[in-house]
């Protein structure tokens, strides 16, 4: 009956009891999330901290347990329908296709995150974060501005539940110190996640800097008259390129920004 009143109205959002008549309610968050991404707001005399968990997991987006108030009710609404606004704004200009990064993938079709080829269990808000970052991988994005993507709000609390929820993808995503950073933390500022490309173009500074290297040895070898100046001139070329960020290199002004 649940199914069949979803299929011929397509609500904006559902609210969800769990103690449905034909069917258990978490049944029916598992077929909605099959093909509709609606926000699913549960009401359940169910307190139980499992029940809570294996509804928010299958795709709810928020459970309240009974007895509420009104206004918290409707205040969980309104954030709930704020939850769908990242998959549609500008338009419908949702990412497409996949994000690949040092053996974490994201799906955007099919709204799914793997590591290492193991599917990784995200909420809808979790996978949202999420996706926001890897559209913007390799800068860092500030905390306002993500609260604003997702949630669409700036209250005082929003930085906390930004924080709450990210402590929680990188703990999913197997994040450990010097191992699967995905997701950096700048503090004070914001998240970044890594470039998509970081690795090739690491690749290709360092391709530069040898072929730079082979050619001062072959000219070192062809122009002995002139070796001095040769050396002298690579040198200094070396550091420009690397003052200028073509390839990491000790500089002296690195080494001064360090006290050495």
């Amino acid at each position: 009956m649940g199914l069949t009143l979803f299929a011929s109205h397509n609500p904006d959002l559902v609210i969800l009891d769990l103690g449905l008549p034909d069917r258990d309610g978490l049944e029916f968050i598992r077929t909605v999330r099959q093909k509709y991404m609606t926000p699913i707001v549960v009401l359940s005399a169910r307190t139980d901290e499992m029940d809570k968990i294996e509804a928010l997991d299958l795709g709810a987006n928020d459970y309240i347990t009974k007895p509420f108030g009104t206004g918290e009710l409707l205040a969980r609404v309104r954030v709930a329908l704020r939850l769908n606004r990242y998959g549609a704004m500008r338009g419908g200009n949702a990412p497409a296709g996949e994000f690949r990064a040092q053996g974490l993938r994201i799906n955007y079709d099919r709204r799914k995150v793997f590591v290492d080829e193991q599917e990784i269990k995200l909420t809808q808000t979790e996978y949202n974060i999420v996706a926001f970052l890897s559209q913007h991988a390799g800068r860092v994005m500030t905390y306002a501005a993500i609260v604003r993507a997702i949630w669409g709000d700036t209250d005082s609390g929003s930085t906390k539940k930004l924080q709450v929820n990210m402590a929680n993808i990188r703990k999913k995503l197997g994040s450990r110190p010097g191992s699967n950073t995905y997701i950096l933390n700048e503090l004070g500022v914001g998240y970044r996640m890594i470039d998509e490309d970081a690795r090739s173009r690491g690749d290709q500074r360092m391709i530069l800097a040898l072929i730079l290297f082979a050619v001062t040895y072959v000219l070192m070898l062809r122009l002995q008259q002139y070796r001095p100046w040769v050396a002298l001139c690579s040198a200094v070329l070396f550091i420009v390129l690397g003052e200028a960020g073509v390839y990491t290199v000790f500089t002296p002004r690195r080494a001064a920004g360090r006290g050495l």
